[in-house]
């Protein structure tokens, strides 16, 4: 699909969508935008840069070696960035890969990469060369202009550990009560009305070990709640727990019920009065109802 351009689905616009995002998605470097395919440029002339200057000082055998540490980081680069589309492609679903989802911070990764390889490439010559406190100091510099000072910031003031704490105080309250309901092994099928998504990773990890599933989509039952919602899943009560009971789930988590859940799917539940945000309910797979857990 990259060279042919052979497939006539959805995946070719996303084969693509990502060759023409490293070259168009920008990245903030030293104060300025630039592309990941600038990037790469600039990374690769500073790495010739340092190993040309450092097998000045090294032995013949050893300047093989160098060549490759600046070639293998670099080719690295662009292999990850030719096969990234596949990984959209086969990986992820078609509206996640459609909007390239993530894609900054799957690049930066093997930038990161690079990176700490400039660095120590640095350090090496630093430590063979004349001029160590020159190198040193702009070494410190170079971190210093690349680095997310308001991040940097934020993690010193323990800034994003107050704000990690903020979000997932919410959670507490189903967190506790799947923790004293459940025994570690057991299935659960998790709701949250107009979710995007969060609300499920965050409760899946506080269920651990219990096995929350991921139904894409699944976590949102009725209509559409806004325009841009994919998330959703119509489908009818009656089919609802039939899913329920044929895949063996044992537990029902309700984060956030919404305005119109209990009008659509109040009639699987024993007690419809008892449904409510933060609540747990038991599959009761003979009588075909959601009983809340005591």
């Amino acid at each position: 699909m990259y060279f042919l351009q052979d497939d006539t689905t959805y995946r070719q616009s996303v084969v693509n969508a990502a060759k023409d995002a490293f070259f168009e998605y920008t990245v903030n470097f030293a104060g300025f935008k630039v592309s990941y395919f600038q990037l790469l440029i600039l990374f690769a002339f500073v790495l010739i840069f340092i190993y040309v200057n450092i097998c000045k000082f090294g032995e013949a055998k050893k300047k093989l070696s160098n060549i490759t540490n600046v070639i293998i980081p670099i080719v690295q680069v662009i292999i990850y960035a030719l096969f990234i589309g596949a990984v959209y492609v086969y990986r992820f679903t078609e509206y996640e890969a459609s909007m390239l989802a993530s894609y900054s911070r799957y690049m930066n990764i093997s930038f990161a990469v690079l990176w700490i390889v400039v660095l120590l490439g640095i350090i090496k010559f630093a430590a063979i060369s004349k001029i160590q406190r020159i190198v040193v100091i702009c070494l410190v510099c170079s971190c210093m202009i690349t680095a997310p000072l308001e991040n940097v910031g934020r993690f010193i003031n323990r800034d994003i550990v107050k704000e990690a704490q903020k979000v997932r105080a919410e959670f507490v309250p189903l967190a506790k009560e799947i923790e004293k309901i459940c025994n570690g092994n057991d299935k659960i099928y998790f709701l949250s009305r107009g979710d995007s998504g969060l609300h499920y990773w965050i409760t899946k990890f506080n269920a651990r070990p219990n096995y929350v599933i991921d139904p894409f989509g699944g976590w949102s039952l009725g209509k559409a709640t806004y325009d841009k919602d994919v998330w959703y899943r119509d489908i009818s009560p009656e089919d609802w727990i039939e899913q329920l009971i044929e895949e063996e789930y044992d537990y029902v988590a309700v984060y956030r019920v919404g305005d119109d859940f209990s009008e659509n799917y109040g009639d699987v539940f024993g007690n419809i009065k008892e449904l409510s945000d933060n609540s747990l309910f038991k599959v009761d797979r003979d009588n075909r109802i959601l009983e809340r857990c005591r």
